[in-house]
């Protein structure tokens, strides 16, 4: 117990002696110094006389003058009036500045320690001096969003359209992080709105006030409330830099709707893009960048809306289908544009071999291929411009080179509102997907007996609403492809349910064999689909028919029956369903095997249960 006393003693002392050696240096003072801490002392209590009357003191020196001058920094950084003000009757000066250029007015205008602010501007410190960067206290009040600050430094004399060596001004930070009532006190109070002319703009990296809102309007509540106030305030939206950057065409960049309309509202326009092309090459490259102002203004002009690429035979129709604009499709079509135009184009190896950037290659191959506008249009998805240019007169038949159709596109896309509209136009909905069409390279003749009905292709997806429009259109369940299949069949072999259910609803026929033999229930047995089972069985489906048919090429069919191609699989959750629902164990396939044997081969003993031996 003595030795643990003894320790804390021993303990206590070292921090003791530890507390009292860190008092002694940073508090070490002569006789004079004490004298001058009285004066301190009783000017905090309002009595103390003006600065110049505080004696000077030959105080040693405890550690460097840049150390000194950093520390004061700091002190007025984090608010420290008395130790600030302290240091001021000690003679600091008040102006020094740390190795970035940093002083302790700079520091402190990014605080809320607006007391030592004011007491600084107070005592001198000039309010124009600025870091190595030419960051002013202003600017610095002004990013870190400090309203009062920044009213101070103002009325203190502060130059508020002085810009840092990166041509940024007090306002430009204000736009940067979004302080949208330091923007509207600072151009209130004169800030250049256009901080930036245009003769001034010597390189990519100066930006417009202007510029800046529309790069960072996002990171407002309301994306355009900055942008419209610099614009109440004369900000000129047509101001460029070097690499034709515009405030539009950098909040287009950034998909800044609001900031885009509000922009356009004030008549900006990004013309340099369209900078020494013609009309209709203008007309072109306004489509691709969706500028739908200079689309309407060039077609209201000169440019010719059926005009046709040299190079790749791209046209503005097809082209505006392709990116999916339905306002400029309409545009096109009502002047004049024609909505059947079979484009032609380069082969592929052509295509491959050009300059053409890759990306770009695509629309190329459409052209090659012959798609129209409303293949195209249907093929990428754009449902809006496929309907305008069905309700425009498009032709519902009109295939490309390939020979495939509107139709044939919008069943293997499943886009049922299309596929309506399709139907309406007077489609018919039992023609198969390809027209009879002179092939572009071969003089191919594709007749219709070689194609599928738009039923198949539909079903063969599982895009039961395509599916659900063409069966209320009146398309015949069960018409077949070339190897007999249905389109019943074809949606059980891929195991959609869903799509099963609308063709049994509406009358597919469960029993029709494809060219081998195999039946719906076979497939849906063999697939294990046993939501797909129970549909079948609840239309009556034929649960005994056999694979029986012998195909084209004079071979036998296996003989299988639903029963044999569940055991095969080992499903046993179907082998019970069937069985109850009377499937034949005795019937045997090509090989002579029952369902036992199949099973017994296999070794599900689970099945094997289920069965009897059949007698010899």
């Amino acid at each position: 117990m003595d030795i643990q006393i003894s320790a804390m003693r021993k303990a206590s002392c070292l921090l003791i002696f530890a507390i009292l050696f860190l008092v002694n240096a940073c508090a070490t003072t002569t006789s004079e110094e004490a004298a001058s801490d009285e004066i301190l002392s009783e000017n905090m209590q309002g009595t103390a006389p003006e600065v110049d009357e505080v004696p000077v003191t030959e105080a040693p020196v405890i550690v460097e003058e840049e150390k000194e001058g950093i520390d004061f920094i700091l002190e007025a950084r984090y608010g420290h009036y008395k130790v600030v003000e302290y240091n001021l009757y000690q003679g600091a000066d008040i102006d020094q500045q740390d190795e970035l250029g940093n002083t302790a007015l700079i520091a402190v205008a990014a605080t809320d320690n607006k007391d030592v602010l004011e007491l600084l501007v107070e005592r001198g410190a000039d309010v124009h001096i600025a870091t190595n960067d030419g960051t002013t206290a202003l600017m610095n009040a002004a990013a870190s969003g400090h309203l009062d600050n920044v009213k101070y430094l103002i009325d203190a004399g502060a130059q508020i359209n002085r810009t840092n060596h990166d041509g940024e001004s007090a306002l430009v930070y204000a736009i940067k992080f979004g302080h949208k009532d330091i923007v509207d006190y600072l151009l209130k109070n004169g800030a250049d709105a256009n901080i930036y002319d245009q003769d001034e703009i010597t390189a990519n990296n100066r930006f417009t006030p202007l510029m800046i809102a529309a790069e960072y309007g996002f990171t407002t509540p309301d994306d355009a409330t900055i942008v419209r106030r610099l614009l109440a305030h004369g900000a000129d939206p047509k101001v460029h830099r070097n690499n034709g950057d515009t405030a539009l065409s950098i909040a287009e960049k950034n998909r800044n709707e609001a900031i885009v309309d509000e922009l356009e509202k004030h008549g900006a326009r990004d013309e340099t893009p369209y900078a020494g092309l013609t009309a209709e090459d203008a007309l072109l490259k306004a489509i691709k960048m969706d500028d739908v102002a200079k689309v309407r203004e060039l077609l209201d002009t000169a440019a010719d809306s059926n005009y046709r690429e040299t190079l790749t035979g791209v046209t503005p129709l097809l082209m505006a289908s392709y990116y999916g604009n339905p306002g400029v499709v309409n545009m096109l079509v009502e002047k004049g544009a024609d909505i059947d135009d079979v484009p032609w184009g380069l082969t592929e190896q052509r295509i491959n071999a050009s300059s053409v950037p890759v990306n770009d290659r695509e629309l190329m191959r459409i052209a090659s291929r012959g798609d129209t506008a409303l293949i195209t249009a249907i093929r990428r998805g754009h449902t809006r411009s496929a309907l305008l240019l069905l309700d425009h007169g498009a032709d519902v038949l009109q295939p490309n080179r390939k020979a495939e159709t509107p139709g044939y596109f919008a069943a293997r896309k499943g886009n049922a509102a299309v596929m309506r509209s399709l139907l309406d136009k007077g489609l018919d909905p039992n023609r198969g997907h390809f027209e009879q069409v002179q092939d572009y390279f071969s003089d191919k003749i594709i007749h219709e007996e070689d194609t599928r009905p738009l039923l198949i292709e539909a079903a063969d997806l599982g895009h039961v609403e395509t599916v659900r429009a063409l069966l209320g259109a009146g398309a015949d369940p069960d018409l077949q492809d070339a190897l007999g299949r249905t389109a019943l069949f074809l949606a059980v072999s891929q195991g959609f349910a869903d799509t099963v259910k609308v063709l049994l609803e509406m009358g597919a026929d469960p029993d029709l064999k494809e060219a081998t033999g195999k039946t719906p229930l076979m497939m849906a047995a063999k697939n294990g689909f046993r939501r797909i089972v129970t549909l079948l069985l609840e239309h009556e489906a034929d649960i005994n028919a056999i694979e029986d048919i012998e195909n084209s090429f004079g071979e036998v069919s296996s003989q299988m029956t639903a029963l044999g191609y569940a055991v095969r699989g080992g499903h046993t959750a179907i082998v019970g369903m069937l069985l109850e629902h009377g499937a034949d164990p005795s019937l045997r396939n090509h090989d002579g095997e029952t369902a036992f044997d199949i099973a017994r081969k296999n070794g599900y003993s689970d099945i094997l249960a289920m069965l009897s031996e059949p007698s010899s």
